[in-house]
């Protein structure tokens, strides 16, 4: 589970987007797009796309060290 920290520095990211940005989402159970509006939500409700989206930006972010 994303610590509080975490998902505080990839929602103030994700708030830098520009609204028209989306991303795509596929698994066994089908297809979803979410904007930028809708990839905060996931993030802040904990779901599962949100704490993937956490645990991919961190990585990205460990990338740099």
């Amino acid at each position: 589970m994303a610590e509080d920290d975490e998902i505080k520095i990839v929602l103030a990211r994700l708030k830098t987007l520009p609204p028209s940005v989306t991303l795509n989402v596929g698994g066994p159970a089908g297809f979803k797009r979410l904007d930028r509006n809708g990839l905060i939500a996931e993030v802040e409700n904990k779901s599962e796309i949100g704490e993937k989206v956490v645990e991919m930006y961190m990585e990205y972010l460990k990338s740099f060290k």
